[in-house]
């Protein structure tokens, strides 16, 4: 299965990384912000193979929303991969804290997405 969910607030970031999922093969569920987000992985947590996260939402951040997918849900084998705007060192420490697998900045490229879920091994 190729299909991730978004969690981003800014509709035309969630176009753009819904139609580089595309491109890659993949499909893309968008969540307005990282409740909706952990919403999603709550009801179908097996119809997904990572998460694409913005830090910096209404309602829940993606920081919050990884410790919630983390420790509440249990989904600790599910990459998330943060997807920001910010990407400073000390942002890139508290991604990895808080146990997400990978850093990508925006605006992202389709090759830098492709060589992200490559590397977390859900993408050939």
């Amino acid at each position: 299965y190729q299909r991730r969910v978004h969690g981003d607030d800014n509709t035309i970031c969630q176009k753009v990384a819904v139609q580089l999922l595309r491109v890659l093969g993949c499909t893309g569920d968008v969540a307005s912000n990282g409740r909706e987000a952990c919403d999603k992985l709550q009801k179908n947590p097996l119809i997904y193979n990572a998460v694409l996260m913005d830090l910096r939402m209404p309602i829940m951040d993606g920081i919050s929303a990884t410790e919630y997918i983390r420790n509440i849900l249990n989904l600790i084998n599910l990459p998330i991969i943060a997807f920001s705007g910010e990407y400073g060192d000390d942002t890139k420490a508290i991604c990895r804290k808080v146990g997400m697998n990978g850093f990508i900045a925006k605006p992202s490229k389709r090759d830098e997405l492709k060589s992200a879920l490559q590397d977390l091994k859900i993408l050939k």
